[in-house]
């Protein structure tokens, strides 16, 4: 059954207007699609600057075998705490880990063969330093936390022996 209305509903401007705009840009869309000027492929080829295309082609490979570079952890029980015994080792990249016992606030390292500054990464309890190089040689690899109260440092030394 249906229901039976009182009045007329009228309806609303706002969406008398909506249909309106709609059905304007539909009639522009459409004339500009069918009865539009099509551009001149000339201009469309003079808009567009010519560029080379990057080649997709393997890189170039030197010839012979890959060489690799072997890697060295040192892990520590306790920065500060713990005697460091002098190393030696053929890897060319050194990294150290180890607990932090106390507390540390700015742990800094450096690599005085080389004079290369280490980037030391912390966790709560634990710390690690990035994969540095080793110089041939003697190697003197110095932590120390200078912001705390009581400085704490710790120097490592590590011989890398030349590969045989």
């Amino acid at each position: 059954m249906m229901r039976k209305r009182n009045r007329k509903e009228p309806i609303p401007l706002l969406d008398l207007a909506m249909l309106a705009l709609v059905a304007g840009f539909f009639t522009y869309s459409a004339y500009t699609f069918w009865n539009g000027k099509p551009r001149p492929p000339q201009a469309a080829a003079a808009a567009i600057p010519a560029r080379a295309i990057a080649s997709l082609s393997a890189p170039a490979v030197a010839p012979g075998p890959v060489k690799e570079t072997s890697t060295y952890t040192l892990s520590i029980d306790c920065f500060g705490a713990s005697a460091a015994k002098p190393l030696s080792t053929q890897a060319a990249l050194f990294r150290v880990e180890g607990k932090l016992c106390g507390k540390t606030k700015e742990l800094k390292g450096r690599n005085l063969a080389t004079q290369e500054d280490l980037q030391i990464f912390s966790r709560p309890g634990k710390f690690t330093s990035q994969y540095f190089p080793l110089a041939p040689g003697l190697n003197k690899i110095v932590f120390e936390d200078a912001a705390a109260r009581s400085p704490k440092a710790q120097a490592f030394e590590v011989t890398r022996e030349s590969a045989r």
